[in-house]
């Protein structure tokens, strides 16, 4: 019998194996955003957080203060980003999604008010500090296999896991 883990660990490193070439792309996106809206983005995603799945997408996130919330909408329709949801970032805030490609990579970019994304950036950067790389391993694993057998409400709760753990204050929603 294989050992479970040492196969994904295989799959963990060959996902890793593209992060330069994904990596790129997304420092040319992130450059992009900022200097259309003056808000530097961050990776809210799971590339970001090193849990990606090959073929990954990015997920870019802004903190806009309330007053300049219309100005950015306003430039990512004229700019072709498609309006995709609206979805419950808190007890108290929402925030909205808007969905584009740039170099054959799907970008989603949503837009929080300003203090969610400070929160945000926050509790990320210490999932990224403290989640360890065997724990890594076992959730792209884990996310893997259910992707594979299209088990896909468990596919996306195991998606929102780290999330819910690091950043509890938020609303964490599967997304089906």
């Amino acid at each position: 019998m294989p050992d479970i883990f040492a196969t994904a660990e295989q799959l963990y490193e060959a996902v890793r194996f593209q992060d330069a070439e994904l990596s790129a792309r997304e420092d040319r996106v992130r450059s992009m955003i900022d200097e259309l809206t003056g808000y530097c983005p961050e990776d809210v995603g799971s590339f970001g957080l090193l849990l990606n799945l090959p073929g990954s997408d990015l997920d870019l996130a802004i903190g806009v203060p309330a007053e300049d919330q219309d100005r950015v909408f306003k430039i990512c329709h004229r700019q072709g980003m498609k309006f995709k949801v609206e979805r419950q970032t808190s007890a108290t805030s929402t925030r909205r999604v808007f969905e584009f490609t740039f170099a054959n990579v799907p970008v989603d970019l949503g837009v929080l008010p300003k203090e969610d994304f400070d929160l945000l950036v926050s509790c990320l950067e210490k999932c990224r500090r403290e989640m360890t790389r065997d724990e890594r391993v076992e959730h792209v694993w884990r996310k893997w296999k259910l992707k594979q057998d299209g088990r896909q409400r468990e596919y996306a709760e195991l998606k929102l896991e780290p999330y819910a753990r690091f950043c509890p204050s938020f609303v964490w929603k599967p997304i089906l």
